[in-house]
């Protein structure tokens, strides 16, 4: 129980016993005249109300939002370029050259796994092989055999010049054959298009021809049809001065029916 609620039950306790102090003076049982009335018992003083519940302070949460704003404004952007400096800064240092110190390359018994030469986390571009060296400068498969002399050297410099010299004329002749090709594909694509060329040109001859064909019927049909009106025209006109010419003469001409 803190301090407070303490202090409030002294004072609650205080005000209770000035409020029986009061009574006793105005005792109701005493009779007017006598002796109080032993018959009732006096009253017990009244018990102390609880105290009330100590305020709590309402969890808060700016310590948490302050550290939230902490990691994604600050460690995260902090994170990401230190990132970028490591990746662009750092370079690979080139491998020294190998030189076969004795005291550095101990083999007083081989390893119990692989070969025997090789350590269990062996780089073949960073860890050399005793006594020979880096593995990509030293020919694995020519160890324990005697030294090449100058005559093994010029055979097989000869080998090679004449492997090398069979490979350019079959690189030449791939090339001839690859500009042979070309030329050919030029050539029918060349083929083709005149091909489509002229077909495109025939076709719109023969659309032409059946245009003007068209063009022609067209005519030929306006003609006869022009024909035909002015005979009927001239056959009207006919009939209509044959009739003038009977109504001056008094006859009247009637047709003959069907």
């Amino acid at each position: 129980m803190s301090d407070k609620c303490k202090n409030d039950g002294d004072k609650n306790k205080g005000k209770e016993s000035k409020e029986t102090k009061c009574q006793a003076k105005k005792d109701e049982t005493s009779i007017s005249g006598g002796a109080k009335c032993q018959s009732k018992k006096a009253e017990s003083a009244p018990k102390c109300p609880p105290c009330p519940p100590c305020p709590r302070k309402e969890p808060s949460s700016d310590h948490a939002n302050f550290w939230k704003k902490v990691t994604f404004m600050g460690v995260l952007p902090l994170v990401a370029i230190l990132t970028v400096l490591v990746f662009t800064s750092h370079h690979e240092d080139e491998r020294p050259e190998f030189k076969f110190w004795p005291h550095m390359y101990k083999r007083s018994k081989p390893f119990y796994f692989g070969d025997g030469n090789r350590s269990f986390y062996h780089n073949p571009h960073w860890n050399a092989l005793p006594p020979e060296g880096y593995e990509d400068e030293t020919d694995l498969d020519a160890q324990g055999k005697p030294a090449e002399t100058a005559k093994e050297r010029e055979e097989r410099l000869k080998d090679f010049g004449g492997v090398q010299k069979e490979w350019k004329k079959l690189a030449s002749k791939r090339e001839a054959e690859a500009k042979k090709a070309e030329a050919a594909a030029i050539k029918e694509a060349k083929r083709l298009q005149a091909e489509a060329e002229k077909e495109e040109k025939k076709q719109r001859a023969e659309e032409e021809k059946e245009r003007k064909r068209q063009e022609d019927e067209e005519k030929k049909q306006r003609a006869a049809e022009e024909k035909e009106r002015k005979r009927l025209e001239a056959e009207e006109e006919k009939r209509l001065k044959e009739a003038t010419k009977a109504q001056k003469v008094g006859y009247v001409f009637y047709e003959p029916e069907d």
